[in-house]
């Protein structure tokens, strides 16, 4: 974590639980608390205290830590599957990172090819990815997508990724004894 005391983390409960639980949290030095208590006051924005409670409940009560530890795995499972199928139909385009946490991965394009357009054809067939390039500022753009199709699965034959469906990674899956990922 942060040593330098600089660093505020802010998330949100839609991401871990789900999208209509309008519920954040922040993480910060105790020093920092009466400022963000002082600046929540101005905006007079309050989480409902009865949501609060049902999530507290639910996070001392281990459902949060089991919840967690089980997206984790099916997060893991996805995002396996996911450059599985990227290497077979993709590897002469794009390298993925080797970075594992998170649900989002990134993907590294070869020389000469322009992450804007690949990205608005990606956006197309329903691939949640953000050009890598627009996150530079001062130093010359890296070409590559921020990619997060590992946290959603089509249903159906016509499930793509770079053309083509998945039936033939799913079978990989199963025959190496995973389970089917919703």
């Amino acid at each position: 974590m942060d040593r330098s005391g600089r660093v505020i983390y802010v998330g949100t409960f839609a991401k871990l639980l789900f999208p209509a639980l309008r519920l954040g949290f922040v993480v910060l030095l105790v020093e920092l608390a009466g400022r963000i208590v002082n600046a929540l006051s101005t905006t007079g924005q309050f989480a409902p205290l009865l949501l609060q409670a049902a999530l507290a409940d639910f996070s001392t009560e281990g459902h949060m830590s089991r919840h967690l530890k089980r997206m984790r795995r099916i997060y893991a499972q996805r995002r396996q599957l996911f450059r599985e199928i990227v290497a077979e139909r993709l590897r002469d385009k794009i390298t993925l990172s080797l970075a594992e946490p998170g649900i989002q991965v990134v993907g590294y394009l070869k020389d000469g090819i322009d992450d804007m357009p690949v990205g608005q054809a990606a956006a197309l067939k329903a691939i949640n990815d953000s050009p890598l390039s627009k996150y530079f500022q001062n130093t010359a753009p890296t070409q590559g997508l921020v990619l997060g199709p590992v946290t959603r699965r089509r249903r159906g034959p016509d499930r793509e990724v770079g053309g083509g469906d998945t039936r033939d990674a799913d079978r990989r899956n199963n025959e190496r004894g995973g389970r089917q990922v919703p």
